[in-house]
């Protein structure tokens, strides 16, 4: 699983309610992205000169370190900065979907423009509306085809410098096709019985199989 290697560029200590105590302190820590573990790969092009934070509750402060030392997070920590867009669903079997869900963690200060989604040569943008902590938008498939389509059929949903999408797969045929996810491109061989995924990037690669 990927996270993200950073170096430290401000520590702050938090006070006020939940404040530190003599046992523990509760710092706010600033870093900027320096690569993605565990293979070293330089930080994806959305992150690059992005100064991050993240919240850190240590006994000793030299557990966290010093302006210039290097900070490491979780790969759920690290997951809203390398995968923050997101469509549902990202794969389809036998028809269209009514709708493609989209959603959006997003941290910079300036609001999200807007989205666009391509398919069957058509295209549409929008805007993502703010719920909760994430930003989402509903997008009809119908809009896109004036009727049902031959399959695999493909959305592609871009926003910033960031792309994900939506594949709808034949039910129950054999195929192969390549997949947007979220995760990154994936080369799927499937049929009744098994679907096999194939991803490969600087770092290496990997084969996942699984029931259809």
């Amino acid at each position: 699983m990927n996270a993200i290697l950073g170096k430290i560029t401000k520590i702050r200590k938090l006070r006020g309610r939940g404040r530190s105590t003599a046992q523990q302190h509760r710092l706010e820590v600033s870093f900027k992205p320096a690569c993605v573990m565990p293979g070293r790969t330089k930080p994806p092009e959305w992150l690059k000169d992005q100064v991050l934070k993240v919240m850190r509750k240590v006994s000793d402060l030299r557990e966290v370190g010093g302006v210039g030392d290097s900070i490491v997070l979780t790969p759920r920590e690290s997951a809203k900065w390398l995968f923050p867009l997101a469509v549902q669903p990202d794969v389809a079997y036998g028809r269209l979907p009514t709708s493609l869900k989209l959603t959006l963690r997003w941290w910079k200060n300036k609001k999200p423009g807007e989205f666009t989604v391509c398919a069957n040569g058509r295209r549409k943008t929008g805007k993502l509306v703010k719920r909760d902590k994430v930003f989402s938008a509903s997008v009809p498939t119908r809009d896109f085809f004036d009727r049902d389509p031959s399959l695999p059929a493909e959305f592609t949903v871009t926003f910033d410098k960031l792309t994900v999408g939506c594949t709808v797969l034949p039910a129950e045929t054999a195929c192969h096709c390549k997949l947007r996810t979220v995760y990154g491109d994936r080369h799927r061989i499937e049929n009744t019985w098994y679907a096999i995924d194939v991803c490969a990037g600087e770092a290496g690669g990997g084969i996942s199989a699984r029931p259809p």
